[in-house]
């Protein structure tokens, strides 16, 4: 079984979890895979994106695991085979307060012998994420036709979650 987590910690890797950040704030965005095995599974992270509670949702890590922005996070680096992190700084939407996270991690078996393929990334230009904005709900179908997943589907990909609070410096005065 592999626990997976996804934390924002404060100024570095060893820092403690934030809720609560101000704009410029240094974090470090980590992702965790604890296995009970060692040396037995390769994790990547890819498909992240920051939403603002309301639909309005920005691309950081494209589905290669490639950041498309530098100033939102930059690549990632992988000190081992079931840990990825970044230093980033605090950011937000200009109306809204929070940042919701949510990337997906691809687990696979380790070859032995062997090092974990890591995602090959050009260095990201600023202002290169893809931003999407949610239907309007005037703009919604009465109904919508669910289907299964598609055949794409990988059941080795798992979803994580992650939230902070944002204050400006005009806020704490």
């Amino acid at each position: 079984m592999i626990k997976l987590t996804f934390q924002i910690l404060d100024g570095g890797p060893t820092g403690q979890p934030v809720q609560i950040a101000t704009i410029g704030q240094q974090v470090y965005h980590k992702w965790t895979c604890d296995s009970e095995t060692v040396d037995t599974f390769c994790a990547i992270i890819h498909s992240c994106f920051v939403d603002d509670g309301n639909g309005d949702k920005v691309e950081l890590l494209n589905e290669d695991g490639c950041a498309l922005d530098k100033y939102l996070l930059n690549n990632l680096e992988y000190p081992t085979d079931l840990i990825a992190g970044q230093e980033a700084h605090v950011y937000k939407y200009a109306d809204r307060s929070q940042l919701f996270y949510q990337c997906q991690i691809r687990i696979t078996i380790k070859e032995p012998n062997s090092e974990c393929g890591r995602p090959k990334c050009t260095e990201p230009q600023g202002y290169g994420s893809v931003k999407s904005v949610a239907n309007k709900v005037g703009n919604r179908p009465a109904f919508r036709l669910l289907r299964k997943r598609d055949a794409g589907y990988d059941e080795n990909t798992m979803d994580v979650r992650a939230d902070i609070s944002t204050l400006d410096i005009s806020d704490q005065v």
